[in-house]
């Protein structure tokens, strides 16, 4: 639905317009329009109204930029096993103390069978694979002192 607006009294060009370029303007003083000193009558680009054609079909997209990013927990192996190794050492230093505390025998029997305490094992959660791990580091911790 297009309206129908009175022309206006200036003259303007628009780049649509396909003669355009034959176009001349006379400039007040005489001067051909081709001088770089006369002023254009053009319109600037940025003044323009600009006719945004409707899609055809909606798009619908997410944008993500809106939101801020989820922070990320990352772990690498070397954490894993450090953490591990800190329950081994945590393990096997309880048992230190417990052995100093009386419990010697006790401690002794189960590291003789190659076992841990059931309250070290269950408190520090330790694997069977940490087993033999634990014992050897009690037993280094033992020979130290």
């Amino acid at each position: 639905m297009d309206r129908i607006y009175p022309k206006p009294t200036f003259e303007f060009y628009d780049s649509s317009d396909s003669d355009n370029e034959s176009k001349q303007v006379q400039s007040p003083r005489g001067e051909s329009s081709s001088s770089s000193l006369q002023p254009s009558t053009r319109i600037p680009d940025s003044n323009r109204r600009v006719r945004f054609e409707v899609p055809t079909e909606p798009t619908l997209q997410r944008s993500y930029a809106s939101r801020a990013p989820e922070p990320i927990e990352v772990y690498s192996l070397e954490q894993e096993l450090n953490k591990a190794k800190l329950h081994i050492n945590q393990a096997a230093g309880e048992m230190a103390k417990l052995a100093r505390q009386g419990y010697a025998s006790m401690i002794k029997e189960y590291a003789d069978k190659g076992e841990v305490p059931p309250r070290i094992f269950k408190e520090y959660k330790l694997d069977e694979l940490d087993v033999p791990e634990v014992l050897k580091r009690y037993k280094d911790t033992m020979n130290d002192r």
